[in-house]
Order: structure tokens, then sequence, then C-alpha cells
């Protein structure tokens, strides 16, 4: 089949949501400008059955974290999106001004931007993200896909899902930095809750990638209704050996959002480095 496209969506003004995009081609090392949004050429309700994917990473990540199952997708003839949100990778807006909004935001803005739907994927804090871009769109969105992630019911932040699962290792690991505005995973626990079936070389690379996280977002709370979010279908799939999110916890977190369980995966938090290609399959069946 013919090959998708990947794109990065990045906004004037530090990220800020203007209705003007410009294009970036994510496989130039130099965020090469390929040309406008106007002029390119990705479809909607594609006859050949191939679908957009806009995948949105979880806190301290940034696009990259999606390349591998970008690439595969791509080779299936998808299209792809996988965005930095406000104040994460290449987004330079200040961690001390972002918000959930400001991520709700950045995906509402690029679903307004591209034609037709799309299927929304969240992995970890991404799944609030895409459920309340999913709430503001609902008709822009044919279905939600939470990759081990926390999916919200209406009123739900970050904070209340997490500390409502005993068995997670991330309170005890989380450290506070930059004058209190923003959190981590403390180094000695980072490979362990992120990266437990990763090689050495992957959680190398994946470290010098994270950055601190804004606690802002964390503790703030999504809204939901049945009439938009809820009538988008919404999947789940799960982690066996996940150590940020417990499997157990991860079936009762779906089941209590209303997903049907798309499959589980032999990894752990992080599918798209250790599996990509079983991922990228879930997600295209």
């Amino acid at each position: 089949p013919a090959r998708g496209h990947r794109h990065v969506f990045r906004t004037a003004d530090s990220g800020m949501i203007r209705s003007t995009f410009t294009f970036v081609n994510v496989r130039s090392p130099f965020w090469r400008l390929d040309h406008l949004f106007s002029t390119l050429p990705m479809p909607t309700d594609r006859e050949d059955g191939m679908a957009r994917y806009i995948l949105v990473h979880g806190a301290s990540h940034a696009g990259w974290c999606w390349d591998r199952v970008a690439t595969r997708l791509e080779a299936a003839g998808h299209d792809v999106i996988a965005p930095d949100l406000p104040a994460h990778g290449a987004d330079k807006t200040a961690k001390s001004q972002v918000t959930l909004a400001s991520y709700i935001g950045h995906i509402v803005s690029i679903l307004d931007a591209v034609p037709g739907k799309s299927i929304l994927v969240g992995h970890s804090m991404g799944g609030l993200t895409i459920a309340g871009a999913t709430e503001a769109r609902p008709d822009k969105v044919e279905r939600l896909i939470y990759v081990t992630a926390y999916a919200p019911v209406d009123g739900d932040s970050v904070g209340s899902i997490l500390y409502a699962d005993p068995s997670s290792k991330v309170p005890a690991a989380t450290e506070v930095v930059e004058d209190g505005t923003c959190v981590v995973v403390a180094e000695h626990a980072v490979a362990d809750i992120f990266y437990n079936d990763c090689t050495p070389a992957d959680v190398s690379d994946a470290k010098s990638k994270l950055e601190p996280e804004p606690g802002g977002p964390l503790g703030e709370t999504v809204a939901l209704t049945e009439a938009r979010h809820g009538r988008v279908p919404r999947a789940f799939i799960g982690c066996l050996i996940d150590h940020c999110i417990a499997f157990a916890y991860q079936k009762d977190i779906a089941k209590r959002a209303g997903c049907t369980w798309l499959g589980d995966l032999e990894a752990g938090h992080s599918p798209f480095l250790s599996k990509p290609d079983e991922l990228a399959a879930l997600l295209a069946s």
C-alpha cells in the first residue's frame, strides 16, 4: 500500500494555539519547514481503508516516544501526527504557564486543522488529554485508544486516578523540582517505572530526553459528558508488566471508563519502545 505521512504541528508564539499552522517534517534533523498546511495532502475518510492517528504522549515525554510506532503505522499506509504538547519537546511554552486545558487545546487545534475524523491515541497522562479533546470535538474523533493510560470519567484528574492505585510505584518516587512548579520521577527509579522491559541502550536514550512535567495539569480535572465524549467509542490496550500503572488497575480503569479491551502486551509502561510491532498491530486492528 501507499505509505502514510507523519507530521508534527507547531504553532507560532511559543506554542500558543492559533488558527494558522506550519508543517514540520519530523524526519528532518533540522525541523525543515516543508510547506504550509493548506497544501498538505492529508486525506480523510480514505477509500483505501487507512486512518489518521494522532499519538499523544504522557508526562515528561514528547512526540519522540512514538517514533517507532509511527514508522510502522506509516508503512501500513496510515497517516500519523505525533505532536509535542505545550512545554514539551520542541515547544518552548514556559512550563509554569501550561494547564491541562493547554494540552487539550493543542489537540483540539490539530483536530480542527485536519479534515475529517482522526483516531486519538493517548499514553499514560495523555489519556486525560485525548478524553478532553474528544469532549470538545466529538464529531472529529473516530475513536479513542488508551495505551496503559489514565482513562478518565467526568471530574477525574491524573492525581485522583494515580493515587487510587495502591500498587503504583510513582507516588513514592516523585520529586518536586524547578521551584515547586514541576515534578520528575527520581533518577534511581526511572528505568524501573518507565522502561523496565527496555534495552539498556533504549533506557539511556529515553532518559536523556525526559524532562520535568509541569505540576499544575496533574491536579486539574477534566469535564466529560455522555452526550459528547460518551458517544465516541473507546478502547484500551493493557501492559502486563507495567510498574507505573499496575495491570489489574488498568483493567479497573478501562471498565470504569467504558472501554472495550483491545488487547494485552507483554510490556512495561513504554510499549512504544519495547514492543512497537505489537503495539502498532493492535492500534491498526
